[in-house]
């Protein structure tokens, strides 16, 4: 960085289900949200299992990532 600070590290967390509003925004200013209703299915599969986990990454209080991490019985992804 010109100034010689350095940015405050990316905080990682599971995600809560607060986080809901602020996901899908950073989802869609991505280009990633291909449909809401589909969105809402990722994300209710995501917490229904004990197999899938979605994390957001924190820059100071704002979301500013996501992270699927799942297992489908043969072997582990991430999205």
């Amino acid at each position: 960085m010109p100034d010689g600070k350095r940015s405050p590290a990316l905080a990682v967390r599971e995600y809560r289900i607060s986080d809901r509003d602020a996901v899908w925004a950073l989802w869609e200013a991505c280009g990633v949200m291909a449909a809401p209703d589909r969105a809402q299915g990722d994300l209710n599969f995501c917490q229904a299992s004990a197999d899938n986990t979605l994390f957001v990454g924190l820059h100071g209080p704002r979301i500013a990532a996501t992270i699927m991490a799942g297992l489908d019985g043969h072997r582990g992804w991430f999205h």
